[in-house]
């Protein structure tokens, strides 16, 4: 039995998040999702897991270097890794 709107968060042993800025102006960090681990029980090890690119003409997503590394005016996401 769940215990509340965050019992899914408290319960699990993982969280995961993935987070993209639809509004860059860079095509490649437009379509550019950060799969970021929020919460770890087994390892206890949290922050940006990964980017992954979404390819329109294929439909598929593939691992990508951090994008944002060269760009020091967009958000802290490249500090993380």
């Amino acid at each position: 039995m769940l215990r509340g709107s965050h019992s899914i968060a408290q319960i699990s042993d993982a969280v995961i998040a993935l987070e993209r800025d639809q509004q860059a102006q860079d095509p490649t960090q437009a379509n550019t999702t950060a799969v970021r681990v929020l919460k770890n029980r087994y390892a206890g090890e949290t922050g940006v897991a990964t980017y992954l690119l979404y390819d329109k003409d294929t439909g598929r997503m593939s691992e990508i270097e951090n994008p944002f590394e060269a760009d020091n005016t967009s958000e802290d996401i490249g500090d993380f890794l």
